[in-house]
């Protein structure tokens, strides 16, 4: 059989060996390894029938803890999208209360020093392996991560830990569509 590119068969590979039943291998799924992968269960056997890798945080909650201390708690996309999921600070009964919650794109208000005014950041990236978020002012533009690496661009990322949030006093805010800012609500 000659593909002539129009038919729904795949092409024949010279080099594929057909399947004891005859067929030839239509799809591969590249794999990665195990790692941290999260097993996905059959409802009715419970047996995992495929595995997940948590990759991309959703948001960071920003708890203040009993001691006074702010500590970062992460979120996957995957474990924010279980029905049963409540925040890991909840669970854990850590008694802290929440500050803010933030997501990539959120505006936040910091006061670096006293004497200094208020200033506005916006998160750019997530980094729950290091424990930081990464932020520039709202008037930069183009690709950040190009613009980093640029020796030519004094552009660097702004790295926030939750201790430079509670020293720099930030708030999270929002900005709406005419330029007024007001502060989103928080528990404290």
């Amino acid at each position: 059989m000659v593909w002539e590119g129009r038919s729904r068969e795949a092409p024949p590979y010279p080099d594929s060996t057909p399947l004891p039943n005859g067929k030839n291998i239509r799809r591969v799924r590249v794999g990665k390894e195990a790692g941290s992968s999260i097993a996905i269960r059959a409802r009715q056997s419970g047996a995992p029938y495929k595995w997940l890798l948590p990759e991309e945080n959703h948001h960071v909650d920003v708890v203040s803890l009993r001691d006074g201390a702010w500590r970062f708690y992460w979120a996957s996309v995957f474990d924010v999208n279980r029905a049963d999921w409540r925040p890991e600070w909840e669970t854990a009964r850590v008694g802290g209360k929440l500050v803010m919650r933030l997501h990539k794109g959120d505006c936040i208000s910091v006061q670096e020093t006293e004497k200094e005014v208020r200033r506005f950041l916006v998160i750019h990236q997530l980094d729950s392996g290091n424990d930081r978020l990464f932020a520039a002012d709202p008037n930069e533009g183009g690709g950040l991560e190009k613009r980093r690496k640029d020796k030519d661009d004094v552009f660097q990322w702004i790295q926030l830990t939750a201790a430079k949030l509670k020293l720099w006093q930030a708030v999270a805010v929002r900005v709406d569509e005419i330029g007024n800012v007001h502060a989103k609500r928080s528990n404290l």
